[in-house]
């Protein structure tokens, strides 16, 4: 297993690198356009959304993965607060994920006229609340909290760039949909450490005493 990530971030680098040559070909010499009412918005969409759920909503599975040996290790009734914090992750990321297959957020912007930068804030300014009051930080491993930092670090970058570039033209939906994919990724690695860490903590504490 210790190869798991840098395997994946192999994999997802060799893909971002294809991925790129190929827009960069598709979008050179075109000029801005408005695609946002569009369902595939650049040439990959398709491909690189179908990597994007899969991510996200693999997330989703490892923190209930992750609540549920919580709840066997504690043997309680009560929620523990990684408990309440896991139950938070898993709404998070499968609407996360949802979102990015069925794109509800354009009939919410044709509704409610508000622009996709100020949703993605919000639901940043939720996560950072969350984590801060749930997440246990300071009681996780490294690997937990570098990929932590780098998902918050591409998440940032992704609001930030919304706010400064037009978010509907062609390129920007390529390369935004590129960082969600990296985003998406990174998440799916703090899980997946999260759950390697509940996993040692129930082996330990099934373990028979000397």
């Amino acid at each position: 297993m210790k190869y798991f990530r840098p395997a994946t971030l192999a994999a997802l680098g060799l893909y971002s690198v294809g991925f790129l040559l190929f827009e960069y070909a598709s979008f050179h010499g075109v000029p801005p356009t408005d695609v946002s009412h569009l369902p595939n918005p650049f040439p990959l969409y398709v491909v690189n959304a179908t990597l994007s759920v899969f991510l996200m909503l693999g997330t989703a599975l490892l923190f209930m993965v992750s609540l549920v040996v919580d709840e066997l290790r504690a043997e309680r009734r009560a929620l523990s607060t990684g408990g309440k914090f896991y139950i938070s992750q898993i709404v998070i990321f499968a609407l996360l994920g949802l979102d990015e297959q069925f794109r509800p957020y354009d009939a919410l912007r044709a509704w409610v006229n508000i622009e996709q930068s100020i949703v993605l804030l919000v639901v940043g300014a939720a996560e950072c609340v969350l984590i801060a009051r749930l997440g246990e930080m300071r009681a996780r491993g490294t690997q937990v909290r570098r990929n932590l930092y780098l998902a918050a670090a591409i998440f940032v970058a992704i609001v930030g760039t919304a706010f400064g570039i037009p978010e509907r033209v062609q390129q920007y939906f390529a390369l935004a949909g590129l960082a969600m994919t990296w985003f998406a990724l990174f998440s799916f690695l703090v899980a997946w450490e999260i759950l390697r860490e509940e996993l040692a903590a129930l082996r330990s504490s099934r373990r028979p005493a000397p």
